[in-house]
């Protein structure tokens, strides 16, 4: 008896230490997938789009609804609501495998010729951890959530003029790294990040081939 509470006890133990890590690996695989996804998927439908409504980069931004007009028509979404926080109105497209990318109902035009016409988009691998309080202060990116970026005539954009990673505000000179997405900086994927929102983490899983990485500085939830 006490040989069988003695393997027991080790088979406890070892499942404690490595449940954790089983099922933080299968969240990790989940939000890689899902990222990686709805990338394509956008630029696909960017493509779709541009057929019927011309060159993204003369798309009206201004327009109402911009949304249901150049991205709605082309996506297999559940459904696009209407979400509305303290400072603005977003709409938030609700896809099938239960994620949610959130933007803004309206846009403008920035006159600065560094960043040209872009958006701000908000990707929730998981719907459910649609928050509002915390997405209006920006909390968790990176973590629940990954910033986006739908940028047709940024020319400070290294992948391409389409919808990518969050990449927004590196002087034009700066070389995209490993390093420069890690290490503590304003442009990096962590606490120090950007106006304190790690925006960058997108661009690292991105970096990293849509894998999230061993040093990644957070746990991603799901």
């Amino acid at each position: 008896m006490a040989e069988i509470l003695i393997t027991l006890g080790i088979i406890g133990v070892v499942a404690a230490l490595t449940i954790p890590t089983l099922i933080q690996n299968y969240t990790n695989n989940v939000v890689e997938t899902r990222l990686k996804k709805v990338y394509s998927v956008m630029n696909q439908a960017i493509l779709r789009s541009e057929e019927d409504n011309g060159p993204k980069e003369a798309w009206d931004f201004t327009e109402a609804d911009f949304i249901e007009k150049y991205f709605s028509p082309y996506l297999n979404k559940v459904e696009v609501k209407d979400i509305e926080t303290e400072n603005y109105d977003y709409k938030g497209i609700y896809f099938a495998d239960g994620s949610l990318l959130l933007t803004k109902s309206s846009f403008y035009k920035v006159l600065n010729t560094n960043y040209g016409l872009y958006q701000d988009y908000y990707f929730y691998p998981n719907a459910k951890n649609f928050k509002l309080e915390e997405f209006e202060k920006r909390e968790n990116v990176g973590i629940s959530y990954f910033a986006f970026r739908f940028a047709p005539t940024h020319n400070e954009i290294r992948i391409g003029m389409g919808f990518q990673p969050y990449f927004s505000n590196m002087p034009s000179n700066t070389i995209v790294t490993e390093e420069l997405l890690t290490k503590p900086s304003l442009y990096s994927c962590s606490e120090d990040g950007y106006s304190s929102m790690p925006g960058y983490c997108t661009g690292l899983i991105w970096f990293n081939g849509w894998k999230i990485p061993k040093n990644y500085p957070f746990k991603v939830k799901l």
